[in-house]
């Protein structure tokens, strides 16, 4: 299984701008060895084989020359980053909820119909000055951004091909509400 992780300074976060892609290392060449499975260290101090706070050094790939220092992908300005961990679990399916209205410490969110086949009307109590809807899809890569206001907004379905996307809707800088639509 993958793990798409996406790291945000809400501070400065801006939806429209692109991520700065880290590759998850890959230093052995069997598949499930456990030195696969495990993210790495992103920061600006160089890596050390002692020291959990400083960047990880690793081969990204089996056949590499020589290990990379995390490090290197670190940017002082970065509008966030975004890598993928792969997972590993036993046998058998994993058993993902239905959400067709989320519960948030900031009230109650619809996201009606749901299933849909032309569009969803997301609607939430909260009067919101300027926040973002993100639609990602199985893959874990975004579909659809929007800057939203107001108490609702109408997403309209238009080219996205039927399946189950997952939805965040952000409030000056938090998760405000997220879940899950199926479009048919």
């Amino acid at each position: 299984m993958e793990r798409h992780r996406t790291i945000i300074n809400w501070c400065t976060y801006d939806p429209l701008l692109e991520l700065v892609a880290i590759p998850n290392p890959r230093p052995n060449a069997v598949e499930n060895h456990p030195a696969n499975l495990v993210g790495p260290v992103l920061s600006d101090i160089p890596g050390t084989k002692d020291d959990a706070w400083r960047s990880t050094i690793v081969k990204i790939t089996p056949s590499a020359a020589a290990p990379t220092d995390y490090s290197t992908f670190y940017q002082t300005n970065a509008n966030g980053y975004e890598y993928v961990q792969h997972l590993q679990f036993g046998a058998g399916p994993l058993n993902i909820s239905s959400n067709r209205d989320v519960r948030s410490p900031y009230g109650k969110l619809k996201a009606l119909p749901n299933p849909a086949t032309e569009f969803v009307l997301f609607e939430w109590p909260l009067q919101m000055a300027e926040g973002w809807l993100e639609l990602i899809n199985a893959y874990g890569q975004k579909m659809h951004t929007a800057r939203i206001s107001g108490l609702q907004y109408r997403f309209e379905r238009n080219v996205l091909t039927p399946g189950v996307y997952y939805y965040r809707i952000m409030n000056a800088g938090n998760t405000t509400w997220s879940g899950k639509i199926v479009l048919n």
